[in-house]
């Protein structure tokens, strides 16, 4: 990212001063892409849900190449789990459930702290029919729909649209456009990475 700030900063320098749009406008994507972008694991039991959601919003806003690969790193996991597990209906949605820890063991005289299953211990389960779950169900406990991500899509398309508009006119983009413009090309590799990915 900051190889590619520093090629808009350049290009931002190059360009007639004052910008035409408001600076709120520039926040909007940003806090949106961030906050709907994000597909974070569950939680431990020990954590707390907004505490740890807040930090990862934080790191988002402040190393955003971080969440790009922790992103990456899901997506080829869950493909690799995808084939391997492919003979037993697993989709590529099975495999980042099991990545962020949505399947758990419990034993019958300890409910109270299940065990969470790493992707690659869940073989024996398939075997034996204890997972039986499928992507239609995975996907309606998510907390995200296929219309916010696309509104989400629309609203960061038209943004980035807007920029290279104004650029090819010569006209003014204020540092901050650039910046969410940054954070908008990052937040869209993200949503390719985890489109398949439900969200906690």
């Amino acid at each position: 990212m900051i190889i590619a700030l520093a090629a808009v900063r350049q290009l931002s320098t190059q360009l007639p001063t004052g910008s035409t749009s408001s600076q709120s406008e520039d926040l909007v994507p940003t806090s949106s892409c961030n906050n709907r972008a994000i597909h974070p694991n569950i939680p431990k039991h020990s954590e707390r849900p907004l505490l740890r959601r807040l930090k990862i919003f934080a790191l988002a806003l402040v190393a955003p190449e971080l969440i790009v690969l922790w992103a990456l790193r899901q997506w080829f996991v869950s493909r690799r789990l995808a084939r391997m597990y492919k003979g037993y209906g697993w989709t590529q949605t099975h495999s980042f459930f099991a990545i962020m820890g949505g399947f758990q063991v419990c034993k019958p005289d300890d409910t109270d702290n299940p065990k969470t299953l790493h992707p690659d211990d869940i073989r024996p389960y398939l075997e034996n029919y204890d997972i039986v779950i499928s992507k239609e169900e995975i996907m309606d406990r998510s907390k995200g729909d296929i219309l916010a991500k696309c509104l989400v899509l629309l609203q960061v398309t038209w943004f980035i649209l807007q920029m290279l508009a104004r650029a090819i006119q010569h006209l003014a983009i204020s540092e901050l456009e650039i910046v969410t413009l940054a954070f908008a090309l990052l937040n869209l590799m993200i949503y390719f990475c985890w489109w398949n990915k439900p969200l906690d």
